[in-house]
């Protein structure tokens, strides 16, 4: 299949695809905060970053979730039925965060196909920290597509950026 854009809009499809895994899988209701920042944030040890990429023939990319921690322990919670999410170790807490981007990569890579984009996913990776958002580089039609997110009182951003070859 041919794509039907050149550069699909990322932020949008990155967006729903969090909505739509967050509202899915937790019951939780996600809204968009406007504008999102594409600066460095100072380093962090409560935010976490999940990172899958994207593989593809003629575009490579990847997506990245940066969640607190705060966030990721009541998202645990609710999804293992516990009450006291101070016992949650931090080996499930980055599990959880690699599978909601794993999860959030998947719907993203779906949405892409049907622009004509194919992908394989890459194996989630989590790290601790910020600081991380790409700024866009046209030179390289390198096209990053960054939103933040409110949901449950927490900050979520999401960055979905592709490398599109020319055909």
């Amino acid at each position: 299949m041919m794509p039907t854009t050149p550069h699909p809009d990322l932020g949008r499809i990155g967006g729903e695809a969090l909505r739509h895994v967050l509202s899915s899988l937790l019951s939780f209701r996600a809204t968009e905060e406007t504008p999102v920042q594409n600066t460095a944030e100072a380093e962090d040890e409560s935010l976490i970053l999940a990172t899958v990429d994207l593989i593809g023939e003629h575009c490579s990319g990847a997506v990245r979730l940066q969640i607190p921690e705060a966030f990721a322990r009541l998202a645990l919670g609710v999804l293992v039925g516990a009450e006291d999410t101070d016992s949650l170790t931090r080996a499930q807490i980055d599990d959880l965060c690699g599978e909601l981007g794993n999860m959030v990569a998947g719907r993203v890579a779906a949405d892409l196909a049907g622009e004509g984009h194919s992908f394989t996913l890459g194996t989630p990776g989590v790290v601790r920290g910020a600081g991380w958002l790409l700024k866009e580089d046209r030179t390289t039609h390198h096209a990053p597509g960054a939103t933040a997110w409110s949901c449950q009182k927490h900050r979520i951003l999401i960055e979905v950026s592709c490398h599109f070859q020319p055909l």
